[in-house]
């Protein structure tokens, strides 16, 4: 060191000015050094908050497996306060940690920016839009804020919702094929690929089980079960879910073939285990006074084969009179499984407020509820279409939560049929070849029908705000006819003060058909100044040899007129109802019979 920055360091200033100096650097480090310490902490603490919520989204999307399920209904008040504490609630932000990350155990995660963006449908179409429930926020048209738009992969039952696996309420909206056995041609990548871009996110497959060449009743089980999962295949292709159904109606009763039931869904289970699109409906529609106790049973037989198999898939279960009566099932729900839900059907120029009360008050209780088929003519599947019925039912439905399903895609001469009898078409269908309910459903399905109206109630109140009873109009029970498998789906009558004349019950007029025939009243109702009985007949092979043909005739003490019939040529004269045997039913061998013949008959 030279003299001059010796004799410079031995000043006091000097001295001063180089302890100001260090002190000022190491003042800095220290500042440094905090600042990397803080950063990092937030981080941290970002990282774990994250990782918490996913725990806690983990534990609700496990939390109804079936060895810690709770009762229906609890599941429905977690699932309810979720939704109310979403729609009042200011939006979440990540620093706000995880107090109020979703709980474990009490809520349902729905997410904020579905709940006010606008759901699409395919090609950009926007799906039914109404009113969040209980804020008046604009969301898609269900409770909390439904995604409706296409595949949105795996699903759960949540309380008394349809799912996501993230746990945002999901709305199936599709359409049900006929009887694959009788208009298979519609089963085609090209024809589910317009019912995708006709805003439909789901497809219902329905196999008949006893009717002519049914599953069970002597149809090629082979090429059956090759429709269904040519079916299943171009519906995964679409990203459209689909619905395996095992379309009971004559057989009433589930467990007539419930050992060809188990040996059917095990297979498809088997198949479908790791497809997310598949949904099971294990019994169309109970009918002929089955119970739900025995519904129940058969379900607690099949299910267990199902989930063996495939431990998450959706199950539709049906329920007594036509998938009329969910109070039932609302009343003594199926526990031990998860995501199983219950299926209520309706025909909109027949059930009106009477049902739509029903499925209010068993959504209320915690019911989750699927309407897996539905149409907006009268309950035989024919006569008059009723949009404002329709729309009535979909405003109901949106309002809910309630998936629906539309009856049906074919071309038959009926009102239901979605497709103009005219149109020979199997694919490329212009709206020009639609039926009036083809025309209406389009609409509905793009989001110009439905809407729900502001302040119109919640999942969570629907117990003190059901569906009030429409006083102005009578209310009639149903029947829904399936390819001319006509049936009845029970009466409305409690809402109706009409009874018909004594002289025209349906006891006296028991038709005197004769011979080896027998027949039955199984419903009756009255249709405005009309009354309605609907008979199930049999024709008995008494004779020693083969019986080639047959007919026979229903005699009443009044003027009668044949409404439909199945199974057989019927035609009315006066008093008299005549039917005989088609081509394919007119062989009966010796002590053999034919079955699943019916009529509707109208007395003025």
């Amino acid at each position: 060191m030279n003299e001059k920055w010796k004799q410079w360091l031995e000043k006091p200033k000097s001295r001063i000015l180089i302890c100001s100096v260090s002190g000022l650097v190491l003042g800095l480090m220290i500042i440094g050094l905090c600042v990397l310490c803080y950063s990092r902490g937030i981080r941290d603490g970002k990282e774990n908050a994250g990782k918490q919520a996913e725990e806690a989204k983990s534990v609700l999307k496990y939390e109804t497996k079936p060895e810690a399920s709770p009762s229906v209904v609890d599941i429905s008040k977690a699932a309810s306060q979720a939704a109310v504490a979403v729609i009042t609630s200011e939006s979440v932000t990540a620093e706000e940690g995880t107090e109020n990350a979703v709980s474990a155990e009490n809520e349902l995660p729905v997410s904020s920016t579905d709940a006010q963006n606008q759901s699409k449908g395919p090609n950009n179409q926007p799906g039914s839009q109404g009113q969040a429930a209980a804020g008046g926020a604009t969301g898609s048209a269900s409770a909390g804020g439904a995604h409706t738009g296409n595949y949105a992969g795996k699903l759960a039952v949540v309380g008394n919702q349809l799912c996501t696996a993230d746990g945002t309420p999901i709305q199936l909206r599709g359409i049900s094929t006929h009887g694959l056995g009788w208009f298979p041609e519609y089963v085609n990548a090209a024809m589910f690929g317009e019912l995708r871009s006709w805003g439909a996110n789901t497809v219902r497959l329905a196999m008949y089980t006893a009717e002519y060449n049914g599953y069970c009743s002597g149809g090629n089980k082979s090429q059956l079960k090759n429709l269904v999962k040519q079916g299943v295949q171009y519906a995964t292709e679409q990203d459209l879910y689909v619905i395996i159904d095992w379309h009971i109606l004559s057989d009433g009763n589930p467990n007539t073939h419930k050992a060809e039931a188990i040996e059917f869904f095990a297979e498809m289970a088997d198949l479908y285990k790791d497809n997310d699109h598949v949904l099971y409906e294990i019994c169309n529609e109970p009918n002929g006074g089955v119970s739900w106790s025995e519904i129940k049973r058969y379900a607690n037989e099949v299910i267990p084969v199902i989930r063996a198999r495939d431990p998450d898939g959706v199950i539709l279960v049906g329920t007594p009179t036509w998938s009329q009566e969910v109070d039932q099932a609302s009343a003594d729900p199926i526990t031990g499984y998860n995501n199983i839900m219950y299926t209520l059907h309706f025909y909109a120029n027949t059930h009106r407020d009477s049902l739509r009360n029903t499925l209010a008050k068993a959504v209320g209780s915690g019911l989750p509820v699927f309407v897996s088929e539905f149409g907006i003519c009268d309950a035989s599947g024919n006569g008059g279409v009723n949009t404002e019925q329709g729309d009535l039912w979909i405003q109901t439905l949106n309002q809910y939560g309630v998936s629906y399903i539309a009856w049906n895609l074919s071309n038959k001469a009926e009102s239901s049929a979605l497709i103009q009898s005219g149109c020979s078409r199997t694919n490329g269908i212009t709206e020009g070849d639609l039926t009036e309910s083809g025309r209406w459903l389009l609409k509905t399905l793009q989001g110009s029908i439905g809407s729900v109206p502001a302040n119109s109630g919640s999942v969570q109140n629907t117990q003190q705000n059901p569906v009030e009873p429409d006083h102005s109009s009578q209310q009639v029970p149903s029947a829904d006819q399936n390819n001319n498998q006509q049936n009845n789906m029970g009466s409305d009558s409690s809402n109706s003060s009409w009874q018909p004349p004594v002289q025209k019950t349906p006891e006296q007029f028991t038709p005197q058909p004769g011979g080896g025939a027998e027949a039955v009243v199984v419903n009756s109702w009255q249709e405005g100044n009309a009354f309605n009985i609907q008979y199930e007949i049999k024709v008995n092979n008494t004779a020693g040899g083969v019986q080639e043909g047959w007919n026979g005739s229903l005699t009443f003490p009044a003027n009668a007129q044949v409404v439909s019939g199945w199974n057989a040529n019927f035609s009315s004269s006066g008093n008299v109802v005549h039917f005989s045997a088609m081509d394919y039913n007119k062989t009966i061998q010796p002590g053999g019979k034919a079955e699943g013949i019916g009529c509707i008959v109208r007395f003025e």
